[in-house]
């Protein structure tokens, strides 16, 4: 069975195929059961949405119209392992990329493993089925130390140029650059400054940086107050990602790296601090890694050490 045409599938309840119930009622343990019985399939994805960033949110709800078209009339109880299996080949057929399978594979299995956790379904039936093991691209998408050093370099002085600096040495995400206030950075007795990140999966965390940094940053506050977005728009406000996006892509195309992207800034923070022997679990909290896993795959893309290296042959 092949995935059938998506134009004008929506998850707002208004489409009749997609206000069917989570489950049967004969499928459901009520007293394991945290969500009600009558539950419908928008107000379920409503609910595993919950606390994940608005970007996220789209690409989460974006990957399982996809399935939900695939299964068709099926409550999410009745699946069984084999609709996973056939969900896959048919995005197989129909030739999408490994990486897109995996994504869309992995909306499914967290979306069931939700279902389970809250007893809506007494089976997660994706459990058993494992993503595909990828080729890791993150050197592909790192800049060098004299690359990224150039970019901020030859970028004008000004907000740009400090956005730039700032993105690459804290490691952050474009959705938490854009969200930053002056109110989440301190200074500290040394010079140093240290930025509050209120991150993906709404988690907290908190990175320090240079004093160097710091004092570019300080450049741009001019009567800023405390709630005002650090880097604002010349229209007013915030910055937004396509904002900061073309920035940065501006910036990559002056030294020969026109797909450069905020994360490629991110990757390069991380894959550099590899190369310098930072420790891992720094690393890890550093970037707002839930785990460690995450954070090791930067050693497989920089091996620039390795015990064989300190062998005597």
């Amino acid at each position: 069975m092949l995935l059938g045409l998506l134009s004008g599938i929506t998850l707002d309840g208004d489409n009749d195929n997609y206000h069917h119930l989570v489950m049967t009622s004969a499928s459901l343990t009520a007293s394991n059961a945290l969500l009600a019985s009558d539950t419908t399939i928008a107000q379920f994805i409503d609910l595993w949405l919950k606390g994940k960033s608005a970007n996220s949110q789209r690409a989460y709800r974006r990957d399982i119209e996809y399935f939900l078209s695939f299964i068709g009339e099926k409550t999410l109880a009745e699946l069984s392992l084999n609709d996973i299996y056939a969900y896959v080949e048919a995005m197989e057929q129909q030739g999408w990329a490994e990486s897109t399978i995996n994504r869309r594979l992995a909306t499914v299995k967290s979306l069931l493993t939700f279902g389970n956790s809250t007893g809506l379904l007494r089976l997660n039936v994706a459990k058993a089925v494992k993503l595909k093991e990828l080729p890791k691209k993150f050197s592909q998408r790192t800049l060098t130390e004299s690359q990224t050093l150039m970019m901020i370099g030859l970028t004008p002085a000004g907000r740009d140029r400090v956005l730039l600096r700032f993105m690459y040495a804290v490691g952050c995400r474009v959705s938490e650059l854009c969200a930053l206030k002056w109110e989440n950075i301190t200074e500290n007795p040394d010079g140093t400054a240290t930025v509050h990140i209120f991150g993906k999966g709404r988690k907290n965390r908190w990175v320090k940086f240079s004093a160097d940094t710091y004092n570019e940053l300080q450049s741009l506050r001019g009567s800023a107050t405390p709630t005002d977005f650090i880097f604002a728009s010349r229209q007013g406000g915030g910055l937004k990602p396509n904002q900061v996006r073309n920035i940065v892509k501006a910036a990559g195309e002056r030294v020969n790296a026109p797909a450069t992207s905020p994360h490629w800034l991110r990757h390069s923070h991380a894959g550099h601090s590899v190369q310098r022997k930072v420790p891992l679990t720094l690393l890890q909290e550093t970037l707002g890694h839930e785990s460690l896993n995450t954070t090791r795959n930067y050693i497989a893309a920089n091996p620039t050490d390795s015990s064989a290296m300190h062998l005597p042959v």
